[in-house]
């Protein structure tokens, strides 16, 4: 692919069609976006009806929202005055200065108009074009918008499950349960399917039936069976002390016989067959070859059991593939039919709703009425996009007709967990009339800029794929002017640690230990230290910390937290994966059932209580009743007077606010705590739940997933449907 040319704010021309802008961070991408609106109105005279505005988020899109209407303000003061600070802008008033006052006029009618920009978000646009085009995309006219389709998908998964196993024999269960290819595991595969509504799965198994291959799978596991129950003994005499052909654990006898115990089990009708099934890949032909000694001349024995382990193990693998192609295609039917029974879309349905609208037999009026409505679309953090929304954009807007501005950072394209799409970017970028770089960064010192296009610039593929190169950016900001400087002497912009490692290099468990130690002195060293940024002291929120894997993110705070420093956990988890939400959860099962002692007690000992177990060692009778008269009076106002007051009255009563304060990370506990408590208000509320049915709604929380550490930091997207924890 060949190299992008630089876009110029006002030099480069405007033309119709596609033209691909890639942005590196810093590179002044949203400015560039305010830049071509402001060059649209002026230059081509559309108004602001005219040009689409799209983004992934609500807050993107109030701040490009934000930035145009000041940078249109901006350039009318420009055009009144004749100049202005801002160099941009500067340049359109000389080129432009012949048509001044008609220049004025347009820029005054935009401001005028301004609320009626079409700036949105991807679903949002997607929600107005179904709406105001609603015989074309065959949208009911009632159909109600679900935010959280989680329920609907256990449900269809736990149909499932039922249909396929509740009268299936022991071994398909015992096999499926041992993948974990459970209604959980069905709940993951229908979220992947409903973000990628046109992958297609590829498997031996696509073209069998899910009978005939459970059939195998039976057959397979009864063979085998037999084998073992009839020569036990003589298969045995391959393994252990006296095998001289293999090593461990072959050749233990203490491991072995665990192995042989296994195979016993999983043969039988023990409940814990299950568990053993697992056995089963250890005696297959190419397990006993990769433990094959290397100094013994003996070749690894041959019996007709381990030929049937290692078909029964792929007759497992390809039935499981089966099982999950099966669960696909009822799921692609019955999604869709339950969604028409109750009326009822979701975020998804709007991008694949227009998506078949516009490949459908009415998409070219469709289209055609899109591009007549907008004659321009901006289309922001373009990276994130997936073949869906790519394809909206376009079938709809890459005809030559419209100006069409597809601004994205293409490194940021192999984020697949953001929704990115790799196979889409490359896609677009060679379809793209035009492709242009933003090449100066605006954000970084000078130093820190070029050591990171030497670094990229060094690797050939340094982002694997050929048709994404690095482009060197160029410092253009103002860092410089306020650098990072300690004890006076300014620090370099970009260090390496490099690990020495030794003969006994360490285990990555003990580096996992050390490293957070060291980091965090390192931090501790510039907080403590006379390090400035200019001319002010260093903050923790100034100092971010990021981390390859989820747990790490829990290690790096505690070292920051044995040394007295600050920090925010920033995670991809929703609400419902907080610790507060587990501990609350007791709590309201004691409220439920307040003459459980074990839950009324389970409840006192979470922090939102406090009461530790000394505590209720030494309760005596009459303060245990004190307690239990206390929760008996939660349910009488929970049951008459509705969850919230109970809620209010219980935040008040135990002092929650201050014992959470009392935390390091109390703020973000106490905020957890209160958002929870209007989701059950809204969820009881909505749904009319009684007490029981909000403790089912209420799901238990897993463990959290940390992803990053930041000294009081932005987070990033999250995943999960249900709401987003606010820290």
């Amino acid at each position: 692919m060949s190299a992008p040319k630089a876009f110029h704010l006002t030099e480069t021309p405007l033309a119709r069609g596609t033209s691909l802008i890639e942005a590196s961070a810093g590179t002044g991408k949203t400015y560039a976006i305010t830049a071509l609106f402001v060059r649209l109105i002026l230059e081509e005279g559309l108004s602001v009806r005219d040009i689409l505005v799209v983004t992934y988020t609500d807050a993107a899109t109030e701040e490009l929202r934000h930035r145009i209407r000041q940078t249109l303000a901006d350039a009318l003061q420009a055009f009144e005055s004749g100049s202005s600070d801002i160099p941009f802008l500067q340049a359109l008033v000389d080129r432009l200065s012949g048509e001044a006052k008609e220049m004025e006029a347009r820029l005054q009618t935009a401001l005028c108009g301004f609320d009626e920009a079409p700036i949105y978000t991807i679903h949002g646009f997607c929600q107005r074009m179904l709406k105001d085009r609603a015989f074309e995309s065959r949208l009911l006219f009632d159909i109600e918008l679900v935010t959280d389709p989680s329920e609907m998908l256990q449900e269809i998964a736990d149909d499932f499950w039922r249909t396929h196993f509740y009268q299936a024999g022991r071994t398909l269960v015992n096999f499926a349960l041992k993948s974990n290819c459970g209604p959980d595991r069905f709940v993951g595969l229908l979220r992947t399917f409903i973000n990628y509504p046109l992958l297609e799965f590829l498997s031996q198994a696509k073209g069998m039936s899910l009978g005939s291959l459970s059939a195998e799978l039976e057959s397979g596991f009864q063979a085998v069976r037999a084998v073992w129950l009839a020569e036990r003994d003589n298969i045995k005499t391959c393994f252990g002390s006296g095998a001289k052909w293999c090593n461990l654990p072959y050749n233990n006898d203490e491991e072995m016989a665990s192995l042989f115990e296994q195979l016993d089990t999983c043969f039988s009708e023990s409940e814990t067959a299950l568990e053993a099934l697992q056995c089963l890949a250890s005696f297959c032909p190419a397990a006993l070859e990769a433990k094959k000694s290397k100094r013994s001349s003996l070749p690894v024995p041959q019996h007709r059991f381990f030929g049937l382990c290692e078909k029964l193990c792929k007759a497992e693998r390809i039935w499981l593939a089966g099982l999950q192609l099966e669960f696909v295609s009822y799921a692609r039917k019955e999604l869709p039919r339950r969604k028409a029974e109750r009326k009822i879309q979701h975020f998804d349905d709007l991008l694949t709703r227009l998506y078949e609208a516009l490949a459908g037999p009415n998409g070219d009026a469709l289209a055609e009425e899109l591009r007549g409505r907008y004659k321009a679309a901006l289309i922001d953090e373009f990276q994130d996009t997936d073949p869906v929304q790519y394809q909206i954009f376009h079938r709809t807007f890459s005809g030559g007709e419209s100006f069409l501005f597809l601004i994205g950072d293409p490194k940021q394209a192999i984020y697949a967990f953001r929704g990115a799409d790799i196979f889409t970017y490359l896609e677009a970028a060679k379809e793209a009339t035009r492709r242009f770089t933003l090449g100066e960064n605006w954000r970084s010192e000078a130093g820190l800029v070029v050591a990171v296009n030497k670094i990229f610039s060094a690797a050939p593929r340094a982002f694997v794929f050929d048709r994404i190169d690095f482009q060197e950016a160029t410092p253009r900001g103002q860092a410089d002017q306020t650098p990072l400087t300690s004890d006076g002497q300014a620090e370099p912009p970009f260090h390496v640690w490099f690990w020495k490692r030794t003969g006994k290099d360490i285990t990555r468990g003990l580096a996992e230990k050390i490293l957070p130690r060291v980091v965090a002195g390192e931090i501790a060293r510039l907080l403590n230290g006379n390090t400035r940024i200019g001319q002010r002291r260093l903050i923790p929120e100034d100092i971010a910390v990021l981390v390859m894997e989820n747990q790490q993110a829990r290690k790096m705070q505690d070292a920051l937290s044995d040394l007295n420093i600050p920090s925010v956990l920033h995670t991809t988890a929703s609400l419902f994966q907080s610790q507060e939400v587990l501990e609350f959860r007791r709590i309201l099962a004691g409220v439920a059932l307040p003459g459980d002692e074990r839950l009324v007690k389970a409840a006192l000992a979470t922090d939102l209580f406090g009461v530790d177990g000394a505590q209720l060692s030494a309760c005596t009778e009459s303060q245990w009743q004190e307690w239990l008269q206390r929760f008996h009076e939660y349910l009488d106002l929970w049951d008459q007077r509705g969850f919230f007051r109970m809620f209010r009255h219980w935040l008040q009563r135990e002092g929650v606010r201050q014992r959470l304060l009392a935390f390091p990370d109390g703020e973000r506990r106490l905020t957890n705590v209160l958002h929870l408590g209007e989701v059950l208000h809204q969820a009881e509320t909505e749904r009319r739940l009684g007490i029981s049915g909000l403790l089912k709604w209420l799901p238990p929380a897993p463990p959290m997933p940390w992803t990053l550490v930041e000294g009081e930091g932005v987070g990033r997207r999250g995943a999960d449907p249900r709401p987003q924890s606010p820290v």
